[in-house]
């Protein structure tokens, strides 16, 4: 019987040779698959001063079949590319370690998660993979315990689980075909915890206060399935993306890796923690190593345009479209005016590319990128304002006065402090290779020169882009 269900495109990986093409190859998304093999540029990492997947590489080997697991944390600003280099580590050590990615916007509830969200994602999850990989997994007694606490976390009962699953109570857990009720409730479970913002607040005291409890049994799990994954010669890695988000919330991000950053500490597993900066200034905060990815530098510390820096951004974008498709100045534009930011150069472009769709036109023009980048200024600009996930808010004044010290001082003794992480974190200040010299980003340059342009003559986008 033939469907009549549309059939979804997936989204392109090769080169576009038309702006129609171009509209599908500047998703922002972290690289996968083919699209990595066909896009990722080698030539963006040396321009960032340290190669961070060489250096968690060498970190995880030294560390396998060892006492204690590697863990430490990945900083850098959001958009930089960090997910996409976590894929690169993935494949380079995937005959040493499986690796499971936890991301905070697609596993957990941005707007408000609990620290046993991650840990229950994390072990349930494992479980899942290890069987899939191994054909063997955590003891159905251990993972049945998990299940329990899967009732307590998303206040769903076992019973309404079972019933809609079709299981029947009373389980035989000795029998392996206990294992397909126990995944599936699990999945039930992970989807209940994306809307975690409407638990009872006494279920979440409840579950914090036993914390210690379930770390045991998390604990158990990652040690069972460490031991089925060794007949492949691996062990497990965790890598967590997406906690440095600027609408990630902070409360729960310091309940986390601050309040309860012990019981990732306690955690026998390899572990990779992708947090924003402002974290690690938080007293409690686990004792990890930390690995910076810090932002290509458009502009020296004189503020002249880094020439190396087009020349390899032009190079990454010619790989994604035939550069025919683009004027040349249009695209040093957009070089410039996105600060070296992969996430929003790809914005400028598929932007422009949908402007000049929109003229009529076969080839992007100067004054496509100049809308775009227009558009993507006013996004900048609309992040000084407060937001309802600062904690605690900041006037636009303090950033303004922060923004100016980070101009003046970054290229040489500039320290951010609490404001300015919070800028890092907004895209807003970026971080420039291993001496960490700093700077404003071009987009918010030009703001500020608008009311103040003596002081922020250099440092902004070009002038016809302005």
């Amino acid at each position: 019987m033939v469907s009549n269900e549309p059939t979804l495109r997936e989204r392109r990986t090769t080169r576009a040779t038309s702006l129609r093409e171009a509209l599908e190859v500047f998703d922002p998304a972290p690289l996968r698959g083919r699209a990595y093999e066909n896009f990722y540029d080698e030539g963006i990492v040396k321009l960032r001063g340290s190669n961070v997947v060489k250096r968690f590489k060498t970190l995880l080997l030294a560390r396998k079949w060892g006492e204690s697991p590697y863990q430490g944390f990945l900083v850098g600003t959001s958009g930089c590319g960090k997910s996409t280099e976590m894929e690169t580590l993935r494949r380079e050590v995937q005959a040493d370690f499986a690796t499971l990615v936890v991301s905070a916007r697609q596993d957990l509830d941005v707007t408000g998660f609990e620290p046993f969200d991650f840990l229950f994602v994390l072990a349930t999850r494992i479980a899942e993979e290890t069987y899939r990989i191994t054909g063997y997994t955590a003891d159905p007694r251990t993972l049945d315990r998990l299940r329990g606490w899967g009732s307590e976390i998303t206040e769903l009962s076992t019973e309404s689980i079972n019933a809609e699953l079709g299981t029947e109570a009373g389980l035989d857990l000795g029998s392996g075909s206990l294992l397909g009720p126990i995944f599936k409730a699990f999945v039930k479970f992970r989807a209940s915890l994306k809307t975690s913002s409407t638990r009872k607040t006494e279920s979440k005291l409840y579950v914090r206060r036993k914390i210690s409890d379930l770390v045991t049994i998390v604990n158990q799990v990652l040690d069972e399935c460490n031991q089925a994954l060794q007949k492949e010669g691996k062990e497990w890695l965790v890598i967590a993306e997406d906690f440095d988000k600027a609408d990630v919330d902070p409360t729960s991000l310091r309940a986390l890796f601050a309040q309860y950053g012990s019981i990732l500490s306690e955690l026998r597993v390899h572990q990779i923690l992708n947090v924003p900066t402002y974290i690690l200034a938080e007293p409690s905060v686990p004792n990890f190593s930390k690995e910076s990815m810090t932002d290509v530098a458009i502009f020296n510390r004189e503020r002249q345009v880094n020439e190396a820096s087009v020349v390899a951004l032009t190079h990454a974008v010619g790989k994604r479209i035939d550069l025919t498709l683009i004027d040349p100045d249009a695209l040093r534009g957009a070089i410039v005016s996105s600060g070296g930011l992969l996430s929003t150069l790809f914005s400028i472009l598929l932007d422009s590319v949908l402007n000049a769709i929109v003229a009529d036109r076969e080839q992007i023009l100067v004054e496509d990128v100049k809308r775009a980048v227009a558009k993507t200024r006013s996004q900048f600009r609309s992040r000084l304002s407060p937001s309802p996930l600062e904690n605690p808010s900041v006037p636009v004044e303090e950033k303004i006065v922060a923004l100016k010290s980070a101009y003046l001082q970054g290229p040489t003794d500039y320290t951010p402090d609490i404001v300015g992480q919070r800028l890092i974190t907004l895209q807003l200040v970026l971080t420039h290779n291993e001496t960490y010299w700093y700077s404003p980003h071009p987009l918010i340059v030009d703001y500020l020169a608008i009311s103040d342009p003596e002081t922020f003559s250099k440092g902004g986008s070009l002038s016809d882009f302005r």
